[in-house]
């Protein structure tokens, strides 16, 4: 499994592995942003087998938004997530998620991550692309921490999650830009249809 991450403009660092690499000759990400929040041009050089890999792990952590309509094709989505409006960079190619209700796996790349004496659920989208966010933690790995913030959200860190921090603490913790979302396909419904046949029989 692998950490996604974003930099800042004329940053550039490599990020290591959460989990154990699908292969051992992934390039590091890169990324050029914008100074101007209405233009963010993210270029991440990640096989699709690890995008693939990033959503089956972190699927059942997928919180339920509204995709505003946007222009096909274009990675930037704009969403509603518990009456918030937040700005993704879609990272499920080929861009085509349709408007409406979707499940969406939400996930800031932040520095830090910080154990909270506040036990209080809240988030916010103080920049645009960014995400702020206080909530209890439901899972961690090195990297990685799930928290329930009101929403889920899967959290990436450049570094490593503090070995105090466990499942039931309560974290804060302020993004960079961009807000990454990983859209969640519907089911197929060949496959419903089939499960109801073999419910039948």
């Amino acid at each position: 499994m692998i950490c996604y991450s974003a930099f800042t403009k004329n940053e550039s660092r490599t990020t290591k592995n959460v989990f154990k690499p699908a292969t051992s000759n992934l390039q590091p990400p890169t990324c050029n942003l914008s100074t101007s929040p209405q233009a963010a041009t993210l270029v991440l050089n990640v096989i699709e087998d690890s995008v693939e890999s990033f959503i089956l792990q972190f699927k059942p952590y997928a919180a339920d938004v509204e995709i505003l309509p946007h222009i096909e094709g274009s990675p930037l989505l704009e969403c509603l997530v518990s009456g918030k409006i937040l700005h993704l960079m879609e990272r499920t190619a080929p861009y085509r998620s349709p408007t409406g209700r979707a499940k969406v796996i939400l996930n800031p790349v932040s520095e830090q991550v910080t154990l909270s004496q506040d036990s209080k659920k809240t988030f916010s989208a103080p920049v645009l692309g960014r995400l702020k966010a206080q909530g209890v933690v439901l899972e961690r790995d090195t990297r990685v921490v799930v928290i329930d913030a009101g929403v889920p959200i899967v959290v990436s860190s450049f570094n490593d999650i503090p070995t105090s921090v466990a499942p039931g603490d309560w974290v804060s913790f302020e993004s960079l830009a961009p807000l990454h979302g990983f859209v969640l396909l519907p089911e197929k419904r060949g496959n419903q249809r089939r499960d109801n046949e073999g419910d039948a029989i």
